[in-house]
């Protein structure tokens, strides 16, 4: 019977990489620090691992089947499987980014759920099950701003209140005023401000000429209305305000 991770690998394999004006799955790494940081991620790699396939950066020493273009174009680097990575192993406890992924083995649904949040980040994370009962239950117990279930862990609605949990994301469970938006409920509010004019000699009431409105920010200026209604001034300025959702 063929595991899941012989299955990863290789569709790792047959991934496309190179010219990104092609029809490639990645291309090269946009600039050179971040080429050194991935060098930096590759140094973790350990001699109780086992990396997949070849990695490192694609030349005509080091070359990948399929690629596309000439590597010396660019920055380009091997995606790695790592198999064999252990709690507390670097690459397991810290974040990387680039073209590396970690596989670390488990026995129980509820096992692997305590791996995954043992280092800490809870950024996205996601489940591949045909059982809806494991879906649930990795839902739940899952510290992460994002759960797939049979998707991958990339990609987010700007819209939602998608920050992350514990050491990841960006410092905002809301994503800024957007994602604020979508745990609050939007209504308008109009406030009128009445004066009385004064009375007259002929007993009759005239505009007050000395009264003037108190000045409103910019942003509301459209919203305001000069009605006048008899012998009085009747301001109706829109004002919007938000209500937690319960």
């Amino acid at each position: 019977m063929i595991g899941s991770c012989e299955l990863f690998n290789a569709a790792v394999a047959r991934a496309r990489v190179g010219d990104p004006t092609q029809d490639v799955l990645m291309g090269p790494m946009m600039d050179a620090k971040f080429a050194e940081r991935y060098e930096e991620f590759l140094g973790w790699v350990q001699p109780h691992h086992a990396v997949q396939a070849a990695y490192g950066k694609i030349t005509a020493d080091n070359p990948r089947d399929g690629f596309v273009g000439e590597p010396s174009d660019g920055l380009y680097y091997h995606p790695v499987v790592v198999d064999g990575v252990r709690p507390g192993d670097r690459i397991f406890m810290e974040e990387t980014f680039g073209p590396i992924v970690g596989v670390t083995t488990y026995q129980s649904l509820n096992e692997a759920i305590e791996l995954a949040n043992a280092p800490g980040y809870g950024l996205s994370s996601s489940i591949y099950t045909t059982d809806p009962k494991d879906a649930f239950t990795f839902r739940d117990k899952i510290s992460a701003g994002m759960v797939s279930i049979n998707n991958s862990t990339s990609g987010a609605e700007a819209h939602l209140p998608f920050g992350g949990n514990g050491k990841s994301g960006n410092g905002s469970r809301q994503s800024g005023s957007l994602g604020a938006g979508s745990v609050h409920s939007l209504a308008g509010a109009e406030l009128g401000l009445l004066r009385q004019a004064p009375e007259g000699a002929d007993g009759h009431r005239r505009a007050d000429p000395g009264y003037h409105l108190p000045p409103l920010d910019p942003i509301d200026a459209p919203a305001r209305r000069v009605l006048p209604r008899r012998h009085r001034r009747l301001v109706s300025v829109s004002a919007g305000y938000s209500r937690r959702r319960r």
